[in-house]
């Protein structure tokens, strides 16, 4: 490994806006539940401030992001273990979908729909 920075292509999809963009990931030793919160903090700093990029606080949680994750798939897999590093599946300049939904609160009476992938995610404690 020659220490560059693994960067994907990745699409945000929630509802019908699609949005693209190319996130750098480090060595690839993060996971698929950070890649998701990442890009749903993206993607909640777009436009209209959109220009004005603030860095990721390393603090980014569930709890302080107006979207979540839903799921998140390549071309050819639908399934990516929220807990797993993405340098063990994913290529520098590969491409993958996120797709976001909007966050519940979580006092809410009736427990959101959550996809499999974000029960996984999320129903357990950080």
């Amino acid at each position: 490994e020659d220490g560059s920075t693994m960067k994907l292509k990745v699409t945000i999809e929630f509802g019908t806006i699609v949005t693209q963009l190319d996130l750098p990931c480090g060595s690839g030793a993060k996971s698929f539940k950070w890649l998701g919160l990442t890009a749903a903090a993206r993607f909640a700093a777009r436009a209209p401030h959109g220009s004005r990029r603030r860095r990721e606080a390393s603090s980014i949680t569930a709890n302080n992001v107006a979207y979540m994750p839903l799921e998140i798939v390549t071309a050819d897999c639908v399934f990516f273990h929220p807990d797993d590093d993405i340098c063990d599946h994913l290529n520098d300049g590969d491409c993958v979908t996120v797709r976001l939904g909007k966050r519940l609160g979580v006092n809410e009476v009736g427990r959101p729909e959550l996809t499999r992938w974000a029960t996984i995610a999320f129903s357990v404690s950080d």
